[in-house]
């Protein structure tokens, strides 16, 4: 049997090593869970800005039904700016003519991160 004078047959961890594995353990449970953290941030402002969207999507659709032109000088299709609110969204849009008589809405939808 072969024995050496240096005993490599140790038992158990020491205090040290158990807090370097802590330290460690907490820093990369640290990096992980910011990671974590600011995905979720940009996970639900693309689902807010895809609520905007749709919102638009809705708002202008409905614009779109009130299209008669005896009816352009009054109400939302008027020459000027409007605003429309739903829950957290606020479109606001102006209506213009050009020179044919044509109208154009240009759209903006805003709304306050909860």
């Amino acid at each position: 049997m072969f024995q050496s004078n240096h005993s490599l047959n140790k038992k158990g961890v020491s205090l040290i090593e158990v807090i370097i594995a802590a330290l460690i353990f907490s820093i990369t449970s640290a990096g992980l869970f910011s990671t974590f953290s600011a995905q979720r941030i940009a996970t639900e402002r693309s689902q807010r800005q895809l609520q905007a969207a749709y919102y638009a999507r809705q708002v202008l659709e409905e614009l779109r039904a009130k299209v008669d032109q005896q009816n352009w000088d009054s109400g939302d299709l008027s020459i000027g700016t409007h605003n429309v609110t739903s829950g957290i969204f606020t479109a606001s849009y102006e209506v213009t003519e050009d020179s044919t008589g044509l109208r154009r809405v240009n759209l903006t939808v805003t709304w306050n991160e909860p």
